[in-house]
C-alpha cells in the first residue's frame, strides 16, 4: 500500500505542472486573435493615393527569428483592407503607407520599420491600438508618411573636375546618401534603373528633408562629386547640379 501511495504521489506531482502548462497554452491561444484594419490613404492635399503600399508592423515576439509584416496595396480610391493575421496583445504596432515610386525614379529607402530613419517624421508610421477582442478597426483617412519628390541629378554637372566618367564607368559607380542626422541611408552601386542615359541624369525619389548625396566612379583618374546637401522642401521635381553649391532648380 505504501508503494502505491508513493507511486500515486509521483503521478500527482507531475500532473500539476502538466495541468499548468496546458492552462498557460490555452490562455496564450485565447489571447491570439485576428483583426481587419481598414482606411483610406491620402496625400498632403487630401487626395486618395491608388496603389500605395500599406504595411503593418507588429513587434516580433521574444526569440523570433524572422519578421513577417502583413501588407496590401490600396485600391483606386485609396481604400485599403489589411488582415493582421494571428496576433497577441501586442504594443508598438504601427501602420506605414508609402506612395508608389514615380516611374523612372528610384527610392533608396528600405521597408518598415526603417531602422534609424524612424527618427524622421516621414518614417515614424501611425500608431495602431486595438482593444481586447477588437476584430475590426477603421482608421478613416490616413495621410501617407512616405511621399516622394523627384530629384534629378545632372551628371554632366556633378563632378569636381572638368573631365567626366564614361557611361560604363557610371554603371560601376558608387552612390552614397545620408539623412539629416548623418545616418547612412544607402551606400553602394548606382542602380542602373536610376540612370537616364539619354538625359545623363540620376533620378532619385526622396521624401522631404535634407539628404547628403555623393557620387564616385572608377577609372584611371577616379571621379568624385562634391558632397552636397539636397534640401527637399516640397513634393515637386528638382534638378540638382552637384558641382555648384546648393544649386537646384525646378525640372522643366
Amino acid at each position: 500500500m505504501s508503494k502505491l501511495r508513493s507511486s500515486d504521489a509521483r503521478v500527482t506531482k507531475y500532473l500539476v505542472p502538466l495541468f499548468l502548462l496546458v492552462a498557460v497554452a490555452a490562455s496564450s491561444a485565447s489571447a491570439q486573435r485576428t483583426a481587419i484594419i481598414s482606411g483610406r490613404a491620402i496625400n498632403e492635399t487630401g487626395r486618395p493615393i491608388p496603389n500605395a503600399l500599406v504595411s503593418l508592423y507588429i513587434p516580433p515576439a521574444a526569440g523570433a527569428f524572422e519578421l513577417i509584416m502583413p501588407g496590401a496595396h490600396t485600391l483606386a480610391g485609396g481604400e485599403f483592407f489589411l488582415d493582421s493575421g494571428s496576433i497577441g496583445p501586442s504594443k508598438g504596432m504601427k501602420l506605414f503607407i508609402e506612395e508608389p515610386v514615380p516611374k523612372g525614379f528610384w527610392s533608396p529607402f528600405n521597408g518598415p520599420p526603417f531602422g534609424n530613419l524612424s527618427r524622421l517624421s516621414p518614417f515614424r508610421g501611425t500608431a495602431i491600438r486595438l482593444k481586447p477582442n477588437q476584430a475590426r478597426l477603421d482608421l478613416g483617412n490616413v495621410r501617407a508618411g512616405i511621399l516622394y519628390a523627384k530629384v534629378v541629378i545632372d551628371l554632366t554637372k556633378a563632378w569636381s573636375s572638368e573631365s567626366k566618367p564614361s557611361l560604363e564607368q557610371l554603371k560601376k559607380g558608387k552612390l552614397s546618401i545620408r539623412d539629416a542626422l548623418g545616418n547612412i541611408v544607402y551606400d553602394g552601386r548606382i542602380p542602373e534603373w536610376a540612370l537616364d542615359l539619354v538625359s545623363s541624369s540620376l533620378n532619385l525619389a526622396l521624401t522631404k528633408g535634407n539628404w547628403t548625396v555623393e557620387l564616385s566612379a572608377p577609372g584611371p583618374q577616379s571621379f568624385r562629386s562634391p558632397r552636397r546637401v539636397i534640401n527637399v522642401k516640397n513634393l515637386s521635381c528638382l534638378k540638382i547640379e552637384l558641382s555648384y553649391r546648393q544649386l537646384s532648380k525646378p525640372c522643366r
